[in-house]
């Protein structure tokens, strides 16, 4: 039998990647197998310096672990670049998946722009993140530097899509707004099925959530636990203390969901009002044209058009 088409799953983050990951991709029985783990994508595709990355030895690699008939599926939302890095090396792992896996089809998770940079915020704290929302958002305000931080560049989908679509061409590429997962998930999944060549999955724990995210009110003492507690690439000069770290996440999670909604909704009002400057019409423009470019109706999922400002 002829083997199947590699599906390449980029993310981006916050569009349900962890849950397509482990309830569709990692089960056999609806015709797909995960190749490539976390670290893996990371060690051979994403961290390699651009001079000494090698894609002959990347296939090499890949071939001698797909020897079977499933749908092969390499699914990372790191290759779409990095939210809390702006997205810098983006373009570069485009061409590099192109120069390895020419063939492949190419799935991409995009999500409202205001709700996705919040939702990274919040992974950011939970990750290890010290600095307030309005610090995080206009890193070049703080003063000058050449390590890649936050841009709002990384979230204006089009350019990289279009890059995507150049290289691979545009049948090989399917564009999904996380929005009609929420609001329509069976729909969403026979959408990738069919871009597959998959069966179609009659049903799926639709509703089970396998990556609770922290929220808005819990921020605001995590990040000063984070300044004691967690060492890491955002925070170098803490206490490499993850584990404990790890318990107060839990307990802050805990505590969230005994918390009335009224009141986390509040905390989720003021992310979003002082968010809502810095985007004003940043990508009206932008989502016009990849909601023609992509076939997709973007307005009725809260992206803003030019001519339709958002509603309030």
């Amino acid at each position: 039998m002829k083997k199947k088409a590699i599906l390449i799953h980029i993310g981006y983050h916050k569009t349900a990647t962890t849950w397509l990951q482990q309830l569709v991709f990692e089960n056999q029985d609806y015709g797909f197998k995960r190749y490539l783990n976390k670290q893996e994508i990371k060690n051979r595709i994403v961290a390699p310096h651009p001079l000494s990355f090698d894609a002959a030895e990347l296939r090499s690699y890949y071939d001698q672990l797909d020897d079977d008939e499933y749908i092969s599926v390499i699914s990372s939302e790191r290759l779409s670049g990095h939210p809390h890095s702006g997205g810098y090396d983006a373009k570069e792992i485009c061409h590099r998946l192109y120069e390895t896996f020419p063939e492949a089809k190419i799935l991409i998770a995009i999500r409202e722009q205001q709700s996705a940079i919040i939702s990274n915020y919040l992974q950011y704290v939970q990750f290890g993140g010290v600095c307030k929302f309005k610090d995080y958002i206009q890193p070049t305000k703080i003063g000058y530097s050449n390590i890649p931080l936050f841009s709002f560049e990384h979230f204006s989908y089009l350019e990289l899509i279009k890059e995507y679509i150049e290289l691979f061409g545009k049948d090989k590429v399917l564009v999904l707004p996380y929005e009609q997962f929420r609001s329509e998930p069976g729909a969403y999944i026979a959408q990738i099925m069919n871009f597959t060549g998959a069966p179609a999955i009659k049903e799926l724990p639709y509703k089970q959530n396998v990556n609770h995210r922290i929220s808005s009110l819990s921020t605001g003492y995590l990040r000063q636990l984070n300044k004691v507690f967690t060492k890491s690439t955002l925070n170098p000069s803490a206490l490499d203390a993850k584990p404990l770290m790890k318990v107060f996440i839990r307990a802050s999670k805990l505590i969230d969901s005994l918390i009335p909604k009224s009141i986390h909704k509040f905390f989720d009002t003021l992310l979003t009002k002082e968010l809502e400057p810095e985007l004003a019409d940043r990508y009206q423009a932008s989502n016009k044209e990849l909601a023609a470019l992509i076939g997709q109706d973007l307005k009725q999922y809260g992206y803003c058009h030019p001519e339709e400002p958002k509603a309030t």
